[in-house]
């Protein structure tokens, strides 16, 4: 358990049930709570009840014995005497008990510090421990709140095997009275109840109550019957009386007069018994001892026309109660007939809201699908996003990769304009060298195939510089269809491209035209051009040089 464990004192009051003891400290051997000790005080058995309890070898059981039967009281007082507990549990030895009650009142009682007294539902149980749910479950499994005074009016809900309390609260009451044989612990309650402790009830079933006709209540109706008027007049009347209860008092009288064993009862004690009801001036008592000698006092007789008198004046005054109480009444009801006319209103109210929140519920319901329509939609654009990018990123690479290209063949270009610039102009000098010398065909022929030669390497390098062009272009126009945003650079890559190629084939033209020319100077066959050819061809070397 996750809180400390305190030590539980279990008081195990005995007397003649050795049918059933056995069965009740198995039970307390059995609890899953097991910081506990046992005081079992028996009372004067005769049958084999001490061997039973005799046979457990446990060292957390100590056993009382009495040679006479002095009353449960008297066995529970001499057990006390011995308890260590922080918390105290009193058990008949008829009953027994579930295996978590322990665990659980306590794990109660440690977090409520304001309750004192904490009972249980339970299980009613026949000789032969069958479960019979008769009446004593019935009365004692009601989920009330015994901290109000009609809770405790002619009735005991609280059933003695299922307390657990703490062992402080004797310090404050006091310990049960000796004196009675079948009421002890409901004597204990009422004076627990007007010296304002706190009562809690467990709403689970953890105490298996036994119902067998043995029970000690059932034997002395009569004395039970006395008994409890004792406890109303010595204590509960008193505090009605303080809290101005005059209801409950006369609810108290009018269930007593009710009771077969007042009706059963001789004059005397019924005289005496309703004086001590309805008197507020009547003999004082010490304990029960000296109230039962009063009830059987004859003097009294003569105190039953005053004492009738004296409750007819109380009748009077509850009549005139009554009357007002009618009168309030009315008025409640007309009260309580405006309230149904504004409650049916806020009802109307309350379904007019009720059918706009559903349509809100709708409402947010399908808002709440767009929602995450639109987050789908806006992750999808996301990737496609990213997507792009990426290819923008290879677009641009390609875009530079073309332009260093394009840059580099406008430097082929330019060197190529240089280089026909110099041929045209040695072209220029040849003409001028033809003009002039008329230089040999064997010599024209050698700078023909010379020229061929260079021709064929100059045109072979603008085929591949055409190629590596088209080449480019394409990669171009690939790049233009994956990013549009790129179209426009590409483009002017395009057109450079074009005049690139618009220059090599000018260029070409005017090798061909070149080699057009030379090719007319082969086919004059002029002779004499030969010795001047060599002696120009030394020049032209030097030059191209």
């Amino acid at each position: 358990m996750s809180f400390n464990q305190p030590l539980v004192s279990i008081i195990l009051t005995s007397y003649n049930y050795d049918k059933y003891i056995g069965q009740t400290i198995e039970s307390v051997l059995s609890q899953s709570y097991q910081n506990w000790e046992l005081i079992v005080s028996d009372d004067g058995s005769r049958d084999r009840s001490l061997e039973i309890i005799y046979s457990y070898q446990d060292n957390r059981i100590q056993v009382l014995t009495s040679e006479t039967n002095q009353g449960a009281g008297q066995a529970y007082n001499k057990a006390y005497a011995l308890c260590q507990g922080k918390y105290i549990c009193s058990l008949d030895s008829d009953d027994y008990i579930a295996p978590d009650k322990l665990e659980k009142q306590v794990a109660f009682l440690e977090s409520h510090p304001e309750t004192d007294i904490l009972g249980t539902f339970i299980i009613e149980i026949n000789a032969k421990s069958q479960i019979i749910h008769e009446t004593h479950e019935a009365w004692f499994n009601q989920d009330l709140n015994l901290n109000y005074p009609e809770n405790w009016i002619w009735r005991n809900h609280l059933c003695h095997s299922s307390m657990m309390m703490r062992k402080e609260l004797h310090d404050r009451v006091g310990l049960f009275n000796n004196q009675l044989i079948h009421t002890p612990d409901y004597e204990f309650w009422i004076r627990c109840f007007v010296s304002q402790c706190h009562f809690d009830i467990l709403t689970e079933n953890l105490t298996f109550y036994r119902s067998h006709g043995e029970n000690i209540t059932h034997k002395n109706p009569p004395r039970a019957f006395l008994e409890t008027a004792y406890i109303f007049v010595k204590y509960f009347k008193r505090f009605l009386v303080e809290k101005q209860r005059n209801d409950l008092i006369n609810q108290y009288v009018f269930l007593f007069l009710k009771n077969e064993n007042y009706s059963n009862a001789s004059i005397t004690i019924k005289s005496n018994l309703l004086q001590q009801l309805v008197c507020t001036e009547a003999v004082k008592f010490q304990d029960f001892d000296s109230f039962a000698q009063i009830l059987q006092n004859s003097s009294n007789h003569s105190l039953l026309v005053n004492l009738l008198d004296e409750y007819k004046l109380q009748v009077d005054g509850t009549q005139v109660q009554l009357q007002d109480t009618r009168s309030q009444l009315n008025h409640l009801l007309v009260r309580i007939q405006k309230l149904q006319e504004d409650k049916d209103w806020l009802q109307s109210q309350y379904n007019v809201w009720q059918q706009k929140a559903k349509e809100s519920q709708r409402a947010w319901e399908e808002s709440r699908l767009s929602v995450q329509e639109l987050q789908e939609g806006k992750d999808w654009l996301q990737s496609q996003y990213n997507v792009w990018q990426q290819k923008a990123k290879e677009a641009q690479r390609a875009w530079e990769e073309s332009r260093l290209s394009v840059q580099e063949l406008q430097e082929g270009k330019d060197w190529l304009q240089s280089q026909y610039n110099v041929w045209q102009q040695k072209a220029k000098e040849a003409q001028r060298a033809w003009e002039k010398s008329q230089l040999s065909v064997q010599e024209l022929q050698e700078g023909k195939d010379w020229l061929q030669s260079q021709y064929n390497i100059w045109r072979q390098k603008a085929e591949e510089s055409h190629t590596q062009v088209e080449r480019l272009q394409l990669q171009l126009q690939q790049a233009q269809a994956e990013l549009e945003r790129s179209q426009s650079h590409l483009q002017q890559a395009q057109a450079e491209l074009e005049r690139s190629q618009s220059h090599l084939q000018q260029t070409q033209a005017e090798l061909e035209e070149l080699y057009e020319t030379f090719k007319k100077l082969e086919n004059s066959k002029l002779w004499k051009l030969n010795k001047v050819w060599h002696s120009l061809k030394a020049r032209i070397f030097q030059k191209i040089t």
